[in-house]
């Protein structure tokens, strides 16, 4: 399992930034992923997509 934790931050086509918090988990076989789940603030994430979507 490895287990990445990162800041993103961007800024939008609104010319407002964006930035949130991920955590992404991979399960490893044979140095492969074969599973990926990703963690994010779907809050943050839904105000830039209805901002952008919009624009």
């Amino acid at each position: 399992m490895v287990i990445v934790l990162w800041d993103g931050e961007a800024t939008a086509r609104d010319g407002r930034p964006y930035r949130n918090t991920y955590t992404w988990y991979f399960r490893m076989k044979d140095d492969q992923v074969i599973e990926a789940i990703a963690f994010l603030d779907m809050s943050k994430f839904t105000e830039l997509w209805t901002r952008v979507s919009h624009s």
